[in-house]
């Protein structure tokens, strides 16, 4: 049984291990978004990726299709768009905050800061890792590329100071 406010994984559930496991997975996700929890959905989207991009079996990889990049992109930039609201709070302080609540305000922004980075992290490595490898044709490698690591490239360098 999952704690309140748990993230929920692909093995919450008792999916079968054939081929009919990544549209499990499918049926998962849309579910994830229809109750707005966009973490699990990031959870199932890496599942689904390392399903059909697996590193180590060349012949076993398919492409994404776009439905299913679509599907990352709403996962990630949700969980990401949270976040940076929340930075974008802390970042504008609090009024009448006296120096004790500064220096809370700052702990907890350096927090969402890890948090926004360990996202980040975690979808520029289905990218460079699962995705842009195991494409099928140079127009979805470049598809594929595009699709999100400019965005979260960015992202990193504004919240965290990380350098491309």
């Amino acid at each position: 049984m999952s704690t309140p406010n748990s993230v929920i994984g692909v093995d919450n559930f008792n999916l079968p291990s054939d081929e009919t496991k990544a549209d499990k997975i499918i049926q998962l996700i849309r579910i994830a978004e229809s109750a707005e929890r966009y973490q699990d959905m990031c959870k199932f989207v890496k599942a689904l990726v390392e399903i059909k991009c697996p590193k180590n079996n060349p012949t076993g990889r398919t492409d994404l299709s776009v439905e299913e990049r679509n599907l990352l992109s709403v996962a990630y930039k949700n969980v990401v768009g949270s976040k940076r609201a929340s930075w974008r709070t802390l970042s504008g302080g609090v009024e009448e905050s006296g120096p004790d609540q500064e220096n809370l305000i700052g702990i907890y922004k350096t927090a969402v800061e890890v948090e926004l980075e360990t996202i980040c992290q975690e979808v520029l490595s289905l990218l460079q890792d699962y995705l842009i490898p195991t494409a099928q044709s140079a127009d979805s490698a470049s598809e594929t590329q595009v699709f999100l690591s400019q965005d979260v490239w960015r992202l990193l360098q504004i919240f965290v100071g990380i350098s491309t």
